[in-house]
Formats: C-alpha cells, sequence, structure tokens
C-alpha cells in the first residue's frame, strides 16, 4: 500500500501495517539535509512486498516489517534514480544518507585567470565541483557556490595539456572578495610533490585524492610526477586518501593533510575473496565472505543503481521492487566485503548510518578522518 496523501511530504507516513511491528527509518541528502518524499520500501528477503511510504518533511517514515525483512530507501536525482537495501531494524531509527539533492546552478561570484605563455592546446580548471576548459587566457570563469566549500576561499587547480599530456599546472587557494577573484599564472609548475614509499609488501599500485575544503581533486599521473605517489605542488590539502590496489582488493589511507611517507603491508588489506556472484532473474546470491564489517552489492543499468548493505555472513537477495527490476543484459555487478576503522560490526554500521554516494556507491561505512578503509572484491 502506498501513503499517498497531500500532507506526506510534510509528515511523517506511516504504511498499512498498522498492527503489526514496525521500523523507523530516517532517509538523509547527504550528511544532514532530510530527504521528503523519496519512496521507501519493507520487503521480504525474497522480495516479497510488506508496506510501502514516502517520507516526510523531516525525512522520516514508519512502515510495518516481518523479522528478517528488509527496507528500501529510493533517492531521484533527475533522470537517476539510487536505491539502497539494508536489513530493517527491530528497534531505532536506520538513517541513510544518499546523494546530496539536485542545486540550482547558483553563481556565488567569477574568477579571472592570467597566466604566462605555455606550450598547450588546451587548459583544465578544476574548481572541486566543477571542471571548466579553455585554449587560452584570461579567462573569466563563473564560480558556483558550491565550489566554495566552507569559506569564501576557493580552491583552484589549472592544468596545462598538450596533445592530451600535462604539460604544467599551477594550483592555489584564491580568496573571493566581494564576489571576485583574481588568478595570476607567472609561471608553470612541471614537477609534483612526490610522496614517498618506504613499504609496499604487496607491490600495490597506487592513486592519491587530495580533499581541499571539502572537494576532492585526483592526484596527478604521468611525466609531471611520479605515477600514484605525487601530489599537486600549491594545493592546500586538509586530507588525502591514498588508494592501494592489490589484485581484487583495495585499501584506502585516510590522513589528515599531507603524509609524510607511504607504507601498506599485507595486515592493511583484507585476504583475497574467491567468492563467485550469480544471478537467476532477479535473485542473487554467492559464498559469503564472512569478513569484514558489511556485504555489499552494486548492480546498475541505464540510470539506476542499487546497493544491497548486508552482514558479512550475507549470501543472497532478491531485487526489491519489481516496478525498477534490473534487464537481463547491460547490467553491472560488483559484490565486495568492506571494513572500516571506525566500525566494528554489521550492528555498528547500521547504527553509524549507511552512506552511498551515487551512482557508483560509496564507502558505505562512515568515511573516517584518519584510518584505513579496506575492500575486497568477488571474482
Amino acid at each position: 500500500m502506498r501513503c499517498l496523501y497531500a500532507f506526506a511530504i510534510f509528515a511523517a507516513c506511516r504504511g498499512s501495517s498498522s498492527d503489526g511491528p514496525t521500523t523507523d527509518v530516517f532517509a538523509l541528502a547527504g550528511e544532514v539535509q532530510p530527504e521528503a518524499g523519496a519512496t521507501v520500501l519493507t520487503t521480504g528477503v525474497d522480495g516479497t512486498p510488506i508496506d510501502q511510504g514516502l517520507t516526510g518533511g523531516d525525512g522520516h517514515i514508519v512502515l510495518g516489517y516481518a523479522p528478517g525483512a528488509l527496507v528500501t530507501v529510493e533517492y531521484h536525482r533527475g533522470t537517476s534514480t539510487v536505491m539502497i537495501t539494508t536489513p530493517a531494524l527491530a528497534s531505532g531509527t536506520l538513517a541513510v544518507h544518499g546523494p546530496i539533492a539536485d542545486q540550482a546552478p547558483i553563481i556565488a561570484g567569477g574568477l579571472t585567470i592570467t597566466a604566462v605563455a605555455i606550450s598547450a592546446d588546451m587548459f583544465v580548471i578544476d574548481l572541486g565541483c566543477t571542471k571548466i576548459t579553455t585554449t587560452m587566457f584570461p579567462k573569466t570563469v563563473d564560480v558556483l557556490a558550491t565550489c566554495l566549500g566552507t569559506d569564501p576561499n576557493l580552491d583552484v587547480l589549472v592544468t596545462a595539456l598538450a596533445n592530451g599530456t600535462v604539460v604544467g599546472y599551477s594550483a592555489a587557494r584564491v580568496p573571493l572578495v566581494d564576489e571576485v577573484g583574481m588568478f595570476d599564472i607567472p609561471q608553470w609548475t612541471t614537477t609534483n610533490t612526490t610522496i614517498p614509499v618506504t613499504q609496499n609488501d604487496l607491490s600495490a599500485t597506487f592513486a592519491i585524492d587530495e580533499v581541499a575544503d571539502g572537494l576532492v581533486f585526483p592526484g596527478p599521473t604521468g611525466p609531471t610526477g611520479t605515477t600514484g605517489t605525487g601530489v599537486w605542488t600549491g594545493l592546500t590539502s586538509d586530507q588525502t586518501r591514498v588508494h592501494a590496489t592489490v589484485a581484487n582488493s583495495t585499501t584506502t589511507q585516510f590522513t589528515a593533510g599531507l603524509p609524510a611517507s607511504i607504507a601498506f603491508v599485507a595486515g592493511d588489506f583484507l585476504p583475497p575473496a574467491t567468492t563467485h556472484l550469480t544471478r537467476t532473474s532477479s535473485a542473487y546470491a554467492w559464498t559469503a565472505f564472512g569478513i569484514g564489517d558489511l556485504t555489499n552489492l552494486h548492480v546498475a543499468w541505464s540510470s539506476i543503481s542499487w546497493d544491497a548493505v548486508l552482514p558479512p555472513d550475507a549470501s543472497s537477495i532478491s531485487f526489491p521492487d519489481p516496478d525498477r527490476a534490473p534487464p537481463e543484459s547491460n547490467v553491472t555487478m560488483t559484490l565486495r566485503a568492506i571494513d572500516g576503522p571506525d566500525t566494528a560490526s554489521f550492528a555498528d554500521v547500521q547504527a553509524a548510518g549507511l552512506r552511498i554516494q551515487g551512482l557508483t556507491g560509496g564507502t558505505i561505512v562512515p568515511p573516517p578522518t584518519a584510518g584505513e578503509v579496506r575492500e575486497t572484491s568477488s571474482i
């Protein structure tokens, strides 16, 4: 039964199973914004419908459920739909942090960039939340409000490319004064700051993200620095995320600021998975991982993604919404175990709230200020 009434977006909606047990779900867009009007379903593990409704203006909904039931929250973003499924809680409130809400492109100001000449055929201006290309300077670009992070300073990375290869760059934190910023590049940097690797027992490959005021800047690769261990000179990094990959296992080290060195030993990775994922119609099955804090099944097709967040001993699930069932072909499926530094069990994961960034999933566990998020994927 659907909860359809005029004030559904202003008050929490209660499902049809008013005489049976209920579960409370709190849907959020990002970290703190309640998600009004999200579709929420409760189903059996075999996909049998139990209850359904829409979240109220406070992001909450109370639905009927049965022991062992699953909860699914559906977020609608433009033409995309993000679905998140997890076991219902017998008590307490389940918080689900989905993708941030669609926002109008509010212009917060303008940035004018001037630069000394360099032999390049294209320039990429990265503001953290958007990228703009140009073939010449000076160049004035609009600054979106979402690019400002927490203050009126703007983090800017400009790369110069020749035939697709970075031949120089410049990075800085630029203040916006009266909604106007000026960034002059008197010379181009051609080398990167390289973080030394002091230990790499399993011959992992590396990739680095720098986080400046909450905005992510992927680290450099190619001739401007050592691939995988270089960072942009001049970028003010509040946090660094070093991704290390060995076969089908990935570990991300979160560090405040820039790490002095990079080191990975065997214990920094989850054991390699040997499980295989199989699908029969809308049913999915695998051998339980039995490791980490959670099991995540990620299925994506067209503009829809579905993440099932389950305990480490889970070995099967059925798709919960027959109206949106995945097609038989052109579907991407991944299965992974995830272990976070701030959670010790699946109960901890649900108590902390699930975090799905969008069509590509996310950490699910709370992103740490410092520590390691370890993953291993099915083969």
